[in-house]
């Protein structure tokens, strides 16, 4: 799935695309990658309905070991 967003100043991705769900509308995909505190990565992902609601899909901070 080919995605398109923004890339704050501050490190932080969004992105969002979509992608077919036969024989419905296509639905949609959002991507979050922000910086937090300490040096961790936080990575959370929505699934969009095609009416525009979302729902949370993953949601996990990395940090190192």
């Amino acid at each position: 799935m080919a995605c398109a967003g923004t890339a704050d100043a501050d490190g932080a991705i969004d992105v969002r695309g979509a992608y077919a769900a036969p024989p419905g509308p296509d639905w949609g995909w959002r991507i979050e990658l922000r910086p937090g505190a300490d040096r961790t990565l936080n990575l959370v992902m929505h699934n969009i309905h095609p009416d525009g609601g979302a729902m949370l899909a993953v949601e996990t901070e990395y940090r190192r070991a």
